[in-house]
């Protein structure tokens, strides 16, 4: 087997991307019980299912494990930008198949399963509430369906930070309801989230499943796709292009960022440390900001002559959530703990993309 090099990595040749891989495995764990395990990755060529994918592969050769990752993609496009070079590893398997269709659906025999398969994009929700839907609510069915719980050993639903809707509260836990408007088109997702986690939940105790769902919130770094309408997208888009940066809101709405290095640790450690049933907010305590400060900090920390200027007339619906400040003490009991601040993580994600760029 061609294993990687921890000093010189064949795979990843970004130095940000590989050190951001190898902080996201470095956390107390068994990984040798891990031995000829298998996992499949639903939307794994999305920006957190790829993350994901590739810190499997990196535990497997650290420890010399032999497993097995599946790789479920829908955009071949997507699956090449994002996984690139992994793709020629031989524990890296990848099925081309829509998770929303119960025809073509297979069995699913693994030991690990995560689903991440989601259409996370502001910019995507006008138009596409169907397809939001059929991701959400069908793709969720026809896993738990399909899946043989005999060898499964954990089920890992990824939901949204989003599914609290607009509680304006400062200390989110993971026992609120949440309130969402559905009059507000962006709502679909939220919404087909929330039923996809109590579907979830409903047949886990059917099927005595040891199901985890982690929420997590703002997961910002290198690798994310900048063209999706996030506020830290247009951020670091603009700072990049040497272009103003435009809100398209009074920039007063409060939102809590988490590195990606950080966000991937935590979802690993929810996957293999977590605690039947339990659902896990994936956020970092203390990275709560304002858009309008946000922005003008990293811009000044960037040392760029740029401005913030304000917009009412926005392309798409904006968000209604105004201030959810979650809570991360139930990941915390876990040992997680945020490792890269709010100033690093974007710093070292706009290097990244100017790096990139050349």
């Amino acid at each position: 087997m061609k294993k990687i090099n921890l000093d010189h990595n064949g795979y990843e040749s970004n130095t940000i991307l590989f050190e951001d891989l190898l902080d996201s495995i470095n956390f107390e764990f068994d990984f040798k019980s891990l031995m000829n395990k298998s996992f499949i990755v639903f939307g794994g060529s999305g920006f957190l299912g790829s993350q994901l994918c590739k810190a499997l592969l990196l535990i497997n050769d650290k420890y010399d494990l032999n497993i097995k990752i599946t790789c479920v993609y829908q955009n071949k496009g997507h699956l090449e930008q994002s996984l690139y070079k992994w793709l020629q590893h031989p524990n890296l398997f990848v099925e081309n198949y829509n998770i929303s269709d119960k025809a073509s659906f297979p069995q699913l025999d693994c030991n690990y399963i995560i689903h991440s398969a989601s259409i996370a994009n502001p910019i995507a929700y006008k138009n596409n509430e169907e397809k939001i839907i059929e991701s959400n609510i069908d793709g969720t069915i026809n896993i738990i369906n399909n899946l043989d719980s005999d060898n499964l050993e954990k089920y890992l639903y990824i939901s949204s930070g989003e599914i609290y809707g607009n509680l304006n509260a400062s200390h989110i836990d993971e026992s609120l309801y949440g309130s969402i408007n559905p009059k507000n088109s962006r709502s679909i997702y939220p919404l087909s989230k929330k039923l996809a986690e109590a579907y979830t939940i409903l047949k886990s105790e059917l099927y005595k499943l040891n199901l985890n769902i982690v929420r997590p919130f703002h997961i910002y770094g290198p690798g994310m796709n900048l063209n999706d309408g996030k506020i830290h997208s247009d951020l670091i888009s603009s700072i990049i292009n040497k272009k103003n940066v435009e809100l398209f809101s009074n920039g007063q709405s409060i939102r809590n960022f988490c590195y990606i290095s950080d966000a991937t640790r935590a979802i690993l450690t929810v996957l293999f440390l977590g605690q039947p049933g339990e659902i896990y907010n994936i956020a970092s305590p203390n990275e709560s900001i304002k858009v309008i400060d946000l922005c003008k900090n990293i811009i000044k920390n960037q040392k760029e002559n740029l401005e913030v200027t304000i917009n009412n007339q926005s392309p798409h619906e904006q968000s209604p959530i105004l201030s959810n400040i979650p809570s991360s003490e139930r990941l915390q009991s876990l040992g997680w703990e945020p490792r890269i601040g709010l100033y690093d993580g974007f710093d070292r994600s706009i290097n990244y993309f100017r790096q990139e760029a050349k």
